[in-house]
């Protein structure tokens, strides 16, 4: 026959887990162009190869291949059985997968890398994250990491971490779907004891004050006036930053929300706020192709919330 057969036993037919084995066999046979060619892949002798075409044959009662001197050809019904039996090999994974995901969903554990110094905040975005995916999954484990923002981004485009939680940066990652959180507002802050908090009157003043900042792997605030400062120090997060500006030595950009609520940083003065305030986008960011299942609930949790801005 050159087309799948019309049969009284083939009306008949019901698909079972037997024949969707026959059918990923005669695929990779197919897609390797001959039954030798398809060893390796299925880890199969031969004669098993041979016997589990010729049961599909026998199942779909139609020729579905030539072997021989001529080589390995596929029949009009072959075409139409790897065409089709394509289809279903692709639904059954992504079916194995989607249940896969569902099964870390609902038992499983959110791996959440995140910057340091989001508590703060006044939206609570990020706590209000948590509390919510925790209320929709009780039985979830959370292990959440402090590290840079390239870090953060390369764990959860490497598998590492499930989401991240970012500072939005000029050259965006690709691999990752983002969903901007909150806002986040920064000034470059002094001690109140550091020369600086009397007041300046230009920004070229600056270069004569020692000035930490953030490493290229973390990011941080950026202003045209940035190139005035005079880089000394420099940091990965947040907190190592405020270490050095509470010394009264230096100077550097911090979230004001951090500087409000700490107390080694009460009286510090924004330096020049008009020329150096700064706002950063602060995402939730997740894989931009297959994210895990947790990582898809995390997000839309997010977006749909009315309460995190």
């Amino acid at each position: 026959m050159s087309q799948l057969g019309y049969s009284k036993r083939f009306l008949g037919f019901r698909l079972g887990e037997a024949d969707i084995r026959l059918i990923r066999i005669f695929c990779a046979v197919a897609e390797a162009g001959g039954f030798s060619a398809a060893q390796s892949e299925l880890q199969m002798s031969m004669p098993a190869i041979s016997r589990a075409v010729s049961g599909l044959e026998a199942r779909l009662d139609s020729r579905l291949c030539t072997r021989g001197r001529r080589g390995f050809m596929l029949t009009d019904a072959g075409l139409q059985v790897l065409e089709m039996g394509g289809r279903l090999l692709g639904d059954l994974d992504r079916f194995e997968r989607e249940m896969r995901h569902l099964h870390q969903a609902m038992s499983g554990r959110l791996r959440l890398g995140m910057v340091d110094c989001v508590l703060g905040h006044p939206s609570g975005a990020v706590p209000a994250l948590i509390d919510r995916i925790k209320g929709q999954v009780p039985s979830l484990d959370i292990e959440i990491s402090i590290a840079r923002v390239l870090d953060v981004e390369q764990g959860v485009t490497e598998g590492r971490f499930d989401a991240g939680i970012v500072a939005a940066r000029q050259r965006q990652s690709r691999h990752l779907t983002r969903y901007t959180l909150y806002e986040e507002a920064s000034n470059l802050y002094c001690a109140h004891t550091h020369p600086l908090a009397a007041g300046v009157e230009a920004p070229e003043q600056l270069s004569e004050y020692d000035y930490a900042g953030f490493t290229s792997a973390q990011g941080g605030p950026r202003t045209k006036y940035t190139q005035f400062l005079k880089r000394t120090a420099s940091v990965d997060h947040v907190e190592a930053l405020a270490v050095l500006v509470a010394s009264g030595r230096y100077i550097g950009f911090l979230p004001d929300h951090y500087v409000d609520t700490t107390p080694a940083l009460a009286g510090a003065v924004p330096v020049m706020p008009r020329l150096f305030r700064a706002r950063a986008r602060m995402e939730l960011a997740i894989k931009a192709d297959q994210p895990p299942a947790m990582a898809r609930l995390l997000m839309e949790i997010a977006q749909n919330s009315q309460n995190v801005a």
